[in-house]
């Protein structure tokens, strides 16, 4: 039995759209003894052709401790080490092999300070991208890819600022989302991506991408925009390690359905995300309220209310769910009644 179930007895309870730090906490150390145990496995198979490096990257991955932020590059070079053996790539494995290596001689395992940041171009950065231009990756109207693009240091010096006033309205708005970030995101960069407003990957778990404000509404009000940006990628997050636990959705993932927040079809399990992400939007959106009342803060809660509305409606027609499944759903549409009454 895994940390996360035996939480799940315990009545921590692992499942469910409300905000959870002491749950969130758990399914990072269910994320970070996922990726030991097949780190191990990576290098164990690596070995016989490698045995030097592998026996270095395998000393490192055994010291792994599951209870801290394990920095995202690791998963990235997980990524990196485990699809070279699976492709029989040696030149890629013996680099990720040696870049691990790298990052646990540097005492660069961890992300134990959160991290704000322009594009790096870094190992995460190269797998977000692979993750982009992939068949799962998001595309723009007309089936284009998205690009990641750099900010000038001055865009990114303000909107950097922007991006701290939001997690900070998020933090006295809700304070148990706050939570969650904090246990589940080491680290954002932000990017020029024109339509493509944010992104974020098991393969770089911990880190996500958002750009700028782009429409007239988000540029009047850059802070909901970011909180928007950041709660929506922070639940995708959460969602991807409860996934571990749970396949949630039972959906052939070759079957493609019409998305409310697409151009293009996407698999029920992206749809599902999307209902998750919508509801905490939304959640979020409602407590803030109190504390932050811009004029456009009533349009946008209005449009993600509606959005859920619709792909929460897709999900119910068309969707094969586990019985969790069934209940993180019902817990989605629990947040949003609770959030519009």
């Amino acid at each position: 039995m895994t940390s996360t179930a035996a939480a799940v007895e315990s009545g921590y309870g692992i499942f469910g759209a409300q905000p959870d730090p002491a749950r969130a906490r758990l399914l990072r150390t269910t994320v970070n003894t996922q990726l030991r145990d097949s780190l191990q496995a990576a290098t164990d198979a690596a070995a016989t052709v490698l045995p030097k490096q592998s026996a270095a990257a395998r000393s490192a991955a055994d010291a792994l401790d599951f209870d801290r932020r394990i920095a995202p590059v690791i998963f990235s070079l997980h990524r990196q080490i485990s699809s070279g053996v699976r492709d029989q790539d040696v030149t890629q494995v013996a680099i990720g092999l040696s870049r691990l290596r790298i990052h646990r001689d540097r005492d660069e395992l961890y992300a134990d300070r959160f991290e704000l940041s322009p594009l790096q171009w870094d190992e995460c950065d190269f797998e977000t991208a692979r993750y982009l231009y992939s068949p799962l990756g998001p595309r723009e109207a007309g089936d284009r890819f998205g690009e990641m693009l750099p900010l000038p240091p001055d865009r990114f010096d303000e909107y950097a600022d922007t991006v701290n006033q939001a997690l900070d309205l998020i933090r006295i708005s809700d304070l148990d989302m706050y939570g969650e970030i904090h246990e589940l995101v080491a680290e954002i960069r932000l990017f020029e991506g024109g339509a493509l407003r944010a992104v974020s990957s098991p393969r770089s778990f911990g880190l996500m991408h958002l750009s700028p404000p782009i429409s007239p509404t988000e540029i009047a009000d850059p802070t909901t925009c970011f909180v928007e940006r950041i709660v929506h990628e922070a639940s995708h997050i959460a969602l991807n390690a409860a996934m571990i636990v749970d396949p949630l959705v039972l959906n052939d993932p070759a079957d493609r359905f019409t998305s409310p927040l697409r151009p293009d079809p996407r698999p029920m399990s992206g749809i599902y995300h999307a209902a998750f992400v919508l509801s905490r939007v939304v959640h979020v959106l409602d407590r803030m309220h109190a504390h932050y009342d811009p004029p456009t803060l009533t349009a946008t809660f209005d449009l993600m209310n509606a959005k859920f509305a619709e792909t929460h409606q897709v999900v119910l027609d068309h969707a094969q769910l586990s019985a969790v499944g069934r209940e993180v759903l019902d817990s989605c549409a629990a947040l949003v009644a609770a959030a519009t009454s």
